[in-house]
């Protein structure tokens, strides 16, 4: 088993080596004359055209020869870059005209593709029109936004590319190039064309596949609150994809610009609060409540904002959601993730899928100046994070069918809880109606136990469901009793291992891996699982998982009795039906 494990992790880093770079190399032209002639053309290579282009505002120029037009004042404009921001710090609404020459070897036919120049343009090569994407205007009542990634086939030529590009922005936040324009010959032309819309297609595709198996888990395993969770934020990222790169759904007729630009950023949105609500419930209980009620909360606010003001304004609550992203990321690495020992078996995977995912994002940042590009580098570690969470996700759950051991009847010493069909409505209720009867039963003794000292016998008590004297009782004393169970049943537990294995407290944490070890000097102590055994230093939203968890750790590593066993099962039982 090590073996195989140990080769699923070896091939799943090779993996994200070899396909990490996702497509070819893209080299750039880093002077303000773009010069590829020196190029090594034909081995497949993409060119990019960034680097000063000269950009006049406020006039669409003769795309023929713009440099003559008595409208020119140029100045320098970087691209890919934005006019609102430095060094130009222009109003983001305006048009106006970029154009550059780019020189290349003579003959030679190429391809252009350019990707998102907010929110309308023409482009012109050698003053012909190639392209058209919206409709560009000198007003925002003329404008017509659009975003469609498009290549452009260039005929031969003497070796000088004339590129003027006409473009508005009166409906963006930012107006210009937001990404680099490409360059290639036949060689590249596969990169350029189909490679992009393959590799989105495959990335959403993957997603969505993983997320909708996760939810169906839910169908077979009520309690994988964790799957559910990251089988949603699989969902909503894996569908985004279709809205940005090559820009899929907005190549469907009838979908609104406007509606597909909210619909990228609330998605978005709702990503990050499906992931805080993942890792909640992955902590069980670990995570205070208010973590994942806060974060849902604010990303339901930044997404009806985004809805209730125009794009250009809406759009703008991506600046306070990347400022509170941040925070998030940074308070639970900080307070969360010293106590990833806590999280159980398999742990290592959760590891590294952190370190996969956060050193694509340091790799794609470094080798885009800064930005996230999502492509390809982020996307394949996104892809890796998500696989590796599932694995880890996994094993939690093969460990916890490892430790309930064989299941029989209470006349042999199991619960049989395991073995009813909890999904179908039948046995469903008849599960319900059989622990609310426990419950009440169990409260009926304690009162008994208060008033009488302690009831004769074993015999079993029973009294109408619809006592109104019952119901009051249990909505006074139902938390208190409930607290109770959770430390009989862990000190019971405890009082089982150190009867049949002879170790300590310590040993059973550490070798359960539930609970986290702390060395006090030279003494290890377990603090937490300390405060578990006595009801008034109980954790206001206690881990009662991980209790039930160490206590069949217990019934898979020590031989217990028949009566201990039954006795053991029946308490694990009324912790699950009373704190479930």
């Amino acid at each position: 088993m090590q073996i195989l494990k140990r080769l699923f992790s070896n091939s799943l880093f090779l993996l994200f080596i070899l396909l990490m770079p996702g497509s070819p190399a893209v080299y750039g032209a880093e002077a303000a004359s773009i010069d590829l002639r020196d190029k090594q053309w034909g081995a497949g290579q993409v060119f990019s055209l960034d680097g000063t282009w000269r950009f006049t505002r406020g006039a669409f120029l003769a795309p023929a020869n713009p440099a003559a037009d008595p409208a020119a004042s140029d100045t320098a404009f970087p691209v890919p870059g934005f006019w609102n921001d430095a060094p130009l710090s222009q109003q983001t609404n305006g048009f106006g005209t970029l154009h550059t020459q780019v020189r290349v070897p003579a003959g030679k036919s190429l391809y252009m593709a350019l990707s998102d120049v907010p929110a309308a343009y023409r482009l012109f090569i050698n003053g012909e029109l190639s392209a058209t994407v919206g409709a560009p205007a000198a007003s925002p009542d003329l404008e017509s936004p659009h975003f469609l990634p498009q290549l452009i086939s260039i005929p031969a030529t003497d070796g000088v590319i004339e590129v003027v590009i006409h473009v508005s922005n009166f409906h963006y936040k930012q107006g210009g190039v937001r990404r680099s324009i490409l360059i290639t010959d036949e060689s590249g032309y596969y990169w350029l064309k189909d490679w992009p819309m393959l590799f989105d297609i495959f990335f959403s595709g993957v997603l969505i596949t993983i997320g909708l198996s996760l939810l169906a888990q839910r169908l077979i395993d009520r309690d994988a609150r964790a799957a559910t969770f990251l089988g949603l934020f699989c969902l909503v990222i894996g569908t985004r994809a279709l809205l940005v790169g090559e820009r899929i759904l907005y190549q469907v007729d009838g979908l609104p610009w406007g509606v597909l630009q909210k619909a990228e950023h609330i998605f978005l949105y709702f990503g990050m609060a499906s992931f805080v609500y993942y890792l909640y419930e992955l902590m069980e209980g670990q995570i205070s409540k208010r973590l994942p009620q806060l974060v849902g909360a604010y990303c339901v606010v930044l997404s009806l904002l985004t809805l209730i003001f125009p794009v250009k304004t809406g759009t703008l609550t991506v600046i306070p959601f990347k400022v509170g992203a941040l925070a998030v990321s940074v308070f639970v690495a900080a307070r969360y993730v010293p106590r990833l020992r806590e999280f159980g078996p398999g742990v290592q995977w959760f590891r590294l899928s952190v370190v996969v995912l956060v050193s694509a994002l340091v790799i794609d940042l470094l080798m885009n100046q800064l930005q996230i590009h999502n492509r390809p580098v982020v996307h394949w570690g996104l892809i890796l994070f998500v696989v590796l969470q599932v694995t880890y996700l996994w094993q939690l759950r093969a460990n916890r069918l490892k430790q309930l051991g064989p299941l029989t009847d209470h006349s042999s010493g199991v619960a049989l809880s395991g073995l009813l069909p909890r999904s179908t409505p039948l046995f469903e209720g008849l599960y319900r109606e059989l622990g609310d009867s426990r419950k009440r039963i169990r409260d009926l003794e304690s009162r008994l136990r208060g008033e009488h000292g302690q009831l004769a016998g074993q015999q079993t008590l029973t009294y109408p469901s619809s006592s109104a004297a019952v119901h009051q009782h249990e909505a006074h004393d139902g938390r208190r009793d409930s607290r109770a169970l959770l430390t009989e049943l862990l000190r019971f537990t405890l009082n089982l291992w150190e009867r049949h294995t002879g170790k300590s407290k310590v040993q059973l944490a550490e070798q359960s891996g539930c609970w986290r070890v702390y060395m006090d000097g030279s003494t290890p102590k377990t603090r937490t699982l300390d405060k578990y055994l006595n009801p008034k230093t109980l954790p206001k939203n206690p881990r009662w998982r991980l209790v039930v968890r160490t206590s069949h750790y217990v019934i898979a590593h020590c031989d217990l009795s028949k009566d201990e066993r039954i006795r053991l099962d029946r308490m694990i039982q009324g912790v699950e039906h009373a704190l479930s």
